[in-house]
């Protein structure tokens, strides 16, 4: 009897080691896009290290983005830059709205792709930068046509060399919890 009790306990112990390993394999996966709803994806970005360089999906292709999420970065962009430095940059703000840029200083043409709970809702072609006598007055802003949580500049002609379409989905590739600082 006690030799039976022993094992049945041997057994649970061990049935519940192996759940607590599960657990916690499974609480650092909790951090990966492919677990995350929509709302938790962008919340997660939002705590990620302003400048860090993410692998994401959009459509068919792999990308790193540079994440911008801080308001200083978010107002700099990608003024006074010769070139992105990566794929594109991924603004991340913390509420969907109209969110608007303009080209200040800006020393080469972009496209914008404008996102939504992690799906492409609008794409602006061929921004042009601005001439160096223009007045920052007059420079235009973009918009979306929906109110927005994530917007990616990227070099102009990208979105169509990409393929890159409205109702794309962005998947990060990487696991958000080792880039949060």
């Amino acid at each position: 009897m006690k030799k039976s009790l022993k094992k049945i306990s041997n057994i649970v112990f061990l049935v519940l080691f192996i759940s607590l390993i599960a657990v916690l394999i499974g609480e650092k996966n909790i951090f990966n896009n492919k677990n995350l709803t929509k709302s938790e994806l962008v919340e997660k970005l939002r705590q990620v290290k302003d400048g860090s360089k993410l692998s994401f999906s959009l459509g068919e292709k792999s990308y790193f983005f540079e994440i911008v999420n801080s308001s200083t970065s978010r107002i700099l962009g990608l003024s006074g830059r010769d070139e992105i430095g990566s794929d594109g940059l991924l603004f991340v703000f913390n509420k969907k709205d109209f969110h608007s840029i303009w080209m200040k200083e800006m020393k080469f043409n972009i496209d914008l792709i404008w996102i939504v709970d992690g799906e492409v809702v609008d794409i602006t072609y061929g921004l042009q930068a601005p001439l160096n006598y223009e007045a920052l007055e007059t420079l235009p802003t973009y918009s979306p046509s929906v109110p927005i949580d994530i917007l990616i500049e990227v070099n102009e002609g990208f979105v169509e060399e990409k393929n890159i379409n409205i109702g794309d989905r962005l998947v990060c590739n990487e696991t958000i919890y080792e880039a949060i600082y």
